[in-house]
């Protein structure tokens, strides 16, 4: 029994190091056929870098603009609840519930203005993040021996 356990081990082994071994290896290619790709790479990388800039550009102003509507939305809410305790203070009842309702109101946009401005700062953190990892370097192969980094002391070898 244990000696079949172990020739059909062996045979998968085999089997399976046969079907790794009939990969091909990609095609040679030139030095300027890569450098042109590599050319190719980082021009596109470098457009993609300044569409995400500009993103990272609009979500700040976005931020911007929702902090101020927020600020004015907030001042708004503030001042009807003031009106409302005023007319509270002078008996005038119905004149409190309408602010009441109108500071409702402006509690609802102050929420709506929160989580917009919520959602532009995961805007822009999604940006960000995209812009700093999406982009690697192009590798490119040296094969001339200008090329290489210097080394400080020139007899060590």
């Amino acid at each position: 029994m244990k000696t079949s356990h172990t020739l059909i081990a062996a045979l998968l082994a085999v089997a399976g190091t046969a079907a790794f071994a009939q990969t091909t290896p990609p095609a040679p290619v030139s030095p300027v056929t890569q450098v042109q790709q590599d050319n190719q790479k980082i021009h596109q990388d470098n457009r993609d870098i300044r569409h995400d800039n500009r993103d990272i550009r609009h979500d700040r102003a976005d931020i911007g603009k929702d902090k101020a509507a927020l600020a004015d939305e907030r001042a708004e809410r503030n001042t009807a609840q003031r009106r409302e305790n005023r007319d509270l203070a002078n008996g005038n009842v119905k004149g409190a519930e309408y602010w009441s309702k109108q500071r409702a109101q402006d509690q609802h946009q102050v929420n709506a203005d929160r989580r917009d401005l919520h959602q532009d700062r995961k805007d822009l953190h999604a940006d960000v993040k995209d812009r700093n990892t999406t982009y690697t370097p192009a590798t490119t192969k040296c094969t001339n021996a200008t090329a290489m980094p210097r080394r400080s002391n020139p007899d060590i070898a």
